[in-house]
């Protein structure tokens, strides 16, 4: 009996691209990427034409893969709610980004996946949060613990 030979379809191409960066920041530079941001002001990143995404919100939708985030609408003061303060690290950072990488921080199809520090770890889906100190009740264990139960229950604030 012959064998018959079928033609196998072609494993599915992936787009080219990149799929995950990991940036560490010193925590020495922290406070600079702060002061230029503070310095720069909100939506003062370099200055580019118009994007056609911005304005059209089914566009910057399919630009991110159909999602339903938040996005960056702070940025331009719309939507602002009372109490809503700048946010001059992410301004800065992007504009690092931008200047370096040739990354849009800002664009529909950027997404910041985590962000880690020595306190506390962001993800998607978790937050967690570090203990700091040598387990002694001193002010600098109390002042982070408060910190720490300030941060969860804005938090939970938010979410409600």
């Amino acid at each position: 009996m012959a064998a018959r030979c079928r033609p196998c379809s072609a494993p599915a191409v992936e787009s080219l691209g990149i799929k995950s960066v990991d940036i560490i920041i010193p925590p020495s530079e922290l406070g600079r990427f702060v002061q230029v941001g503070e310095s720069r002001g909100v939506g003062s990143k370099r200055k580019r034409a118009s994007q056609s995404w911005e304005n059209d919100s089914r566009k910057r939708s399919k630009l991110a893969g159909g999602s339903t985030e938040e996005g960056w609408a702070w940025r331009d003061g719309e939507g602002r709610e009372a109490g809503v303060v700048r946010q001059p690290f992410i301004e800065a950072t992007a504009e690092y980004f931008d200047k370096h990488l040739a990354i849009d921080l800002f664009h529909p199809s950027v997404r910041i996946t985590k962000i880690a520090c020595g306190g506390f770890a962001l993800s998607e889906n978790r937050i967690k949060v570090f203990a700091t100190g040598s387990g002694e009740d001193d002010s600098s264990t109390l002042t982070a613990s408060r910190a720490v139960w300030t941060l969860v229950s804005d938090l939970v604030d938010r979410a409600a």
